[in-house]
């Protein structure tokens, strides 16, 4: 099960590009092949493809998704990465976050490393200036951290230098001999750890008993799958919107592109005076009698909104990702899926992210909340004028009945 939720997350990045104009902001790269990131890159870079290696200099972050991703170059920011193998071998200036089958660092972190995949393994030349969070299968640690190391694995073994304290989680702990912990070991653990006699802890060694209680299962591999939940479920609607109403999320698409300002003013309005305005007509109806149907009515679209604002927003980063030079090509129902699964995935991992992925959650409701009304506003304008109303979207990316 955890090898299994480690290899599902080859095609999810931590992508901090909720709205429109950051991402046209940034160097996008994609490739079904092999992707090379080389020379000196002055922006953020946003790379998807089979195979990525990352052998230039980014003066900003660092996004990629792939089967393959490795780090031979150096990020001025912060390095992130999902795939099955992740690779960092040169220089990440800020933190590296990464989730994949097998984790290897053998270059630099300057500060802090979140790591989530079967193994995590920092070698011997590897140097983490901070602190190591890690969960998953195994975590070993031959070169040298700087602060503390956290984590749930099932093995831990360290060979190398420690500079703060170790608080883990894991069945088998292992200090071998050379290891140097500065602080605390401290473990929850059925079994007594397995400190060689020249391996050296400055601080105390406690060791936690396992409650004895039903088994909750690895809290990491569980917020996998939670994750992996949450991307199912908004897919799973995105696939039955696109197969009922097939232009919609074209539509809302190309609202957000063509005015991400205005639907994001009109988003975060609407966010707080629609419910004021359905409550107010709720008591009127009631006063006059006149029926409940247009404030549930108004509920009902606003709620469905609210519902859609993750599958809609990622739809378009999926375009965006995808299909840069060609938004308003014409795909399949297929290409559709891959746009939405992409693009829902990268949208659900930056939810994770401490306070960043709460405000991205707000901005992405309100962006879809906004996109709505705005895009209702323009259907219904030449109505009341009398005229014939203009096609439900631009020229974007419709999807197929065909599969």
């Amino acid at each position: 099960m955890h090898n299994r939720a480690a290899v599902t997350c080859v095609f999810s990045v931590l992508i901090l590009a909720a709205l429109p104009g950051l991402a046209l902001a940034a160097d996008f790269r994609a490739n079904e092949g092999r992707q090379e990131v080389s020379g000196a890159v002055d922006d953020d870079v946003y790379v998807a493809a089979e195979e990525i290696m990352v052998s230039g200099d980014v003066t900003g972050d660092v996004f990629a998704a792939g089967r393959s991703v490795g780090l031979t170059g150096s990020t001025g920011q912060s390095f992130f990465a999902g795939a099955q193998i992740v690779t960092i071998s040169g220089m990440v200036q800020h933190s590296a976050r990464v989730a994949a089958q097998d984790v290897e660092i053998t270059g630099t972190v300057n500060q802090d490393l979140l790591g989530a995949g079967q193994t995590v393994a920092i070698g011997s030349e590897g140097n983490v200036g901070r602190d190591v969070v890690a969960g998953g299968e195994s975590l070993e640690i031959a070169g040298s951290v700087g602060r503390n190391v956290l984590g749930g694995t099932s093995s831990l073994t360290i060979r190398g230098t420690v500079g703060g304290d170790v608080k883990v989680e894991s069945q088998n702990i292992t200090l071998a001999n050379g290891a140097r912990i500065g602080g605390d070991l401290i473990y929850t653990s059925a079994n007594e750890a397995d400190i060689d006699p020249g391996a050296q802890v400055a601080g105390r060694v406690v060791r936690r008993e396992r409650r004895q209680e039903p088994d909750d299962g690895n809290p990491v591999v569980d917020a996998i799958l939670e994750f992996l939940r949450v991307v199912a479920g908004a897919i799973l609607l995105g696939l039955i919107i696109l197969w009922l109403l097939p232009d919609l999320l074209p539509a809302l698409a190309g609202t957000m592109r063509r005015t991400p300002l205005p639907s994001l003013g009109v988003g975060i309005a609407g966010l707080f005076v629609v419910p004021i305005v359905a409550f107010i007509l709720f008591i009127l109806t009631l006063i006059v009698r006149a029926g409940v149907s247009v404030p549930v009515l108004l509920i009902g679209v606003y709620t469905f909104l609210l519902l859609l604002a993750k599958v809609a927003v990622g739809y378009l980063l999926g375009l965006m990702i995808l299909y840069r030079n060609d938004v308003a090509g014409q795909r399949t129902f297929a290409d559709s899926l891959k746009t939405l699964a992409v693009g829902v995935a990268l949208l659900t991992l930056v939810s994770l992210i401490p306070f960043i992925g709460g405000l991205v959650e707000f901005l992405v409701a309100v962006f879809a909340l906004g996109a709505g009304m705005v895009a209702f506003a323009q259907w219904r304008k030449p109505r009341a004028a009398g005229g014939v109303p203009p096609p439900a979207a631009p020229p974007m990316p419709a999807a197929s009945a065909d599969a």
